[in-house]
């Protein structure tokens, strides 16, 4: 069962960090692209995303449709359509995550 997220909501609410690297394509076993709802090919970002109570959430995977060139350390937010697929994996639920593209997420503002 796959869904769509509301953008705002997305990206008020998802933070991922870079792993720096380029975008590798997704396919099946056959070599055949995996599309978006939208029909875009996607392409794994290696981002990672932070848990609630610390450490790195690795049930959850962010792919994108405009690939792009990701910097290292910088925090990014998913931006354009944002779709949600979860599954089953060893006992345990994951999340497959694909939006149109990842963008960084301002720093706050210092205030002294």
């Amino acid at each position: 069962m796959q869904f769509q997220i509301d953008s705002r909501w997305a990206a008020e609410n998802f933070r991922a960090l870079s792993m720096g690297g380029e975008p590798r394509p997704r396919t099946n076993e056959d070599g055949v692209p995996k599309l978006a709802p939208n029909g875009k090919p996607t392409y794994s970002t290696g981002v990672v995303l932070a848990r609630a109570d610390g450490g790195q959430d690795r049930g959850i995977t962010i792919a994108v449709t405009e690939p792009m060139t990701l910097p290292f350390g910088v925090p990014m937010r998913p931006d354009g359509a944002v779709w949600a697929t979860p599954y089953e994996t060893n006992g345990r639920v994951a999340v497959s995550i694909i939006c149109e593209r990842l963008v960084p997420v301002a720093a706050p503002k210092r205030t002294e």
